[in-house]
C-alpha cells in the first residue's frame, strides 16, 4: 500500500518495518476452504487498517512544525535524521 520495503524504516515508530500477511477472503472461502488472496502489509499499513496508528501527516505539515521549534529541538530532529541509514 504505501511502497514500504524490508529494511525500511517506519516513519511513525523510528523502526525497522515489520510485514504481515492478510488474508483476503470471500463467504464462499470458509465452505470451499480454498485460500483465494493474500495481501501483504508493512506494520503502519496494518496498524491503519486496524485504525491504530493515525494517519501520516504530510511532509509540509512536519516541515512548518520544526520550523517553529526551538534551535535545540531542530538539531535533533537534524541529528536523528543524519543518523538515519541510507538506501
Amino acid at each position: 500500500m504505501c511502497g514500504a520495503a524490508p529494511g525500511d524504516i517506519d516513519d511513525l515508530t523510528g523502526c525497522r518495518a515489520s510485514f504481515y500477511v492478510k488474508l483476503i477472503a470471500s463467504a464462499d472461502t470458509a465452505k470451499n476452504q480454498e485460500i483465494l488472496e493474500f495481501e501483504t502489509l508493512c506494520s503502519s499499513c496494518e496498524g491503519g487498517i486496524r485504525e491504530v496508528r493515525t494517519v501520516k501527516p504530510p511532509a509540509i505539515w512536519l516541515l512548518s512544525q520544526i520550523r517553529q521549534a526551538g534551535q535545540e529541538e531542530q538539531r535533533a530532529v537534524l541529528d536523528w535524521l543524519l543518523k538515519m541509514p541510507q538506501n
